[in-house]
């Protein structure tokens, strides 16, 4: 295995700089999701802690859904490996994988402003009815403040955000009625989760996810293509420029 960019943790809770530097080490993508941790005993000499000390942090990082460990295997960095604990956490995940992203962005565009497009001739009053109901689930997880400019959302509505966002959009595929539109759509947008869940934390643009919908939703139930098209690319614009404005 590579050496790893690790530092000997030489202060008091020696376990929790161990959680920080293997934390650090995925937010930069040094370790990947899906990618085996160096075994206990390299990490105690590399970290100069203890095996106990490394126990305890990989018990931490388990508990956080960071990594798995599996019996006899290992420890793993999990598929989806973040719970950001605070906004510079999620800036800076978001700041180190800005040159996938954006990039990523502009393909979701080209092929989801021609979904769009076709969802606005193709889809029905069920399609309308799953959209509206969709965005109200947003608007109800949103709602917990009184000042309408500043989102207060925990973790677990972070993650339902999220997840909202990915089946709006994989619902908009599917109403196009392009087959390979859709399959190509829906893994792309499911691969772009993490990311929607940290540009919530880091930008609070729930708000303005919300209204994005809203204006989609709109183009399509009045079968308006121009408008649809319009509308989303008005949306992933935004928040290319969101990830685009993000400092290191």
């Amino acid at each position: 295995m590579s050496t790893l960019r690790l530092q000997p943790a030489r202060h008091v809770r020696l376990f929790e700089q161990a959680v920080d530097q293997i934390k650090e080490l995925i937010m930069e993508g040094e370790l990947q999701p899906g990618d085996k941790l160096p075994s206990e005993t390299h990490l105690s000499r590399e970290l100069d802690v203890s095996r106990s000390s490394i126990r305890e942090a990989l018990r931490a990082l388990e508990s956080q859904g960071i990594i798995e460990v599996r019996s006899g295997a290992g420890a793993y960095v999990t598929l989806q490996p973040f719970s950001f604990n605070s906004v510079r956490e999620a800036v800076i995940w978001l700041s180190k994988r800005r040159d996938l992203l954006l990039p990523i962005l502009q393909v979701r565009e080209a092929l989801e402003v021609l979904a769009v497009r076709m969802a606005a001739t193709h889809a029905g009053p069920d399609v309308h009815a799953e959209l509206t109901r969709l965005v109200d689930a947003q608007e109800r997880l949103s709602d917990q403040s009184a000042d309408p400019t500043v989102d207060i959302l925990n973790e677990d509505d972070i993650q339902r955000l999220a997840e909202l966002d990915v089946q709006f959009h994989q619902v908009i595929a599917a109403a196009s009625g392009n087959p390979v539109a859709n399959e190509l759509i829906a893994t792309i947008v499911a691969s772009f989760s993490q990311s929607n869940k940290a540009i919530i934390y880091a930008g609070k643009g729930a708000r303005r996810t919300i209204a994005d919908h809203r204006a989609i939703v709109a183009a399509i139930c009045a079968a308006d293509e121009s408008l649809a098209e319009k509308a989303m690319r008005d949306h992933l614009g935004r928040v290319a420029r969101e990830l685009d404005e993000l400092q290191d």
